[in-house]
This record gives C-alpha cells, structure tokens and sequence, in this order.
C-alpha cells in the first residue's frame, strides 16, 4: 500500500493540469479582454475610430469565423465582461502638463510664440507615436487570437 500515495498523488496532479485547449480557451479570454482597450474608446477616441475604420472589416470576420467553435462564447464572454468592468470604471487619460518655464526667465511674444509652435510639434509627434504603438500592439494581440482560434480549429479537425 505504500505505493498508493505517489500514484494518487501522480492522478490528482494529473487532473489538476489544465488540458490544451482549456489553456487556449483562458489565453483567448485574456486576449479578447486586453484587445479591448484598443477598440472600445477609452482615452484616445480619434485613435480607436481611426484603428477600427482601418480593422473594421478584418473583425467582423474574424468574429463570423468564431461561429460554431467553443471560442465564439468565450469571445462572447470576454467583450460583456469588459464592457461591465468598463461601465464601472473611469479611467485617467491626461497627461501631465509641461513644467513651467524657469523663474525669472522673461519671454518676448516672438520667444512665447515659438516655444507654442514647438510644444504643439511636440504634441503631434508624441500623438503620431502614441497611434503607431496602439495600432502594432492592437495588431500583435489580434495576430495571438488569431493563432490560438487556428489552433482550435486544426484541433476540431483532427
């Protein structure tokens, strides 16, 4: 009988483990959940229309191609849940505001004129960069879904 502890030990351990396609199923979950925050206006709404009038089209069918897999309802599942978690939440989107200019240095109009010019480029190149970071990583996360949902489906295949 002392043999029977490492086996029940080996058997719930085994039991415990998560099978591949629930370890899919939960990846999938946290996917959908964090590709969210890029299609659902938060902080950037010019932003996310302008990502989602480039993805429009490729989402939609991505999501008809859902239809009949077990991912459809985590899919489901996981866009209600953020838009829950959403309607109780607000989020922070400001930036800190620029530090004020050193005491005592006295500025001509043609001096604060410029300095507005080259705080505005400033701004435009940080939302230009702002927007490429948000659109290649809305693109990685839709690349992962896309990846596990061909998984599922080569698996269903088989």
């Amino acid at each position: 009988m002392a043999w029977a502890l490492p086996i029940a030990l080996l058997l719930g351990g085994a039991a415990a483990a998560e099978s591949p396609e629930q370890a899919d199923r939960k990846a999938f979950y946290d996917l959908v959940d964090r590709y969210q925050m890029f299609v659902v206006p938060h902080c950037a709404p010019d932003t996310v229309e302008a990502y989602l009038a480039k993805s429009a089209a490729r989402d939609a069918a991505f999501v008809r191609s859902l239809a009949g897999t077990k991912l459809a309802d985590v899919y489901a599942r996981a866009v209600a849940d953020r838009a829950k978690h959403d309607r109780n939440t607000i989020y922070e989107c400001t930036r800190p505001p620029p530090p004020p200019p050193p005491p005592g240095v006295v500025q001509t109009e043609a001096q604060r004129r410029r300095a507005l010019k080259d705080e505005q480029r400033r701004a435009a190149a940080q939302a230009k960069r702002d927007r490429a970071e948000h659109f290649a990583e809305a693109d990685r996360l839709f690349g992962e879904m896309v990846t596990i949902r061909d998984r599922t489906v080569a698996a269903r295949r088989d």
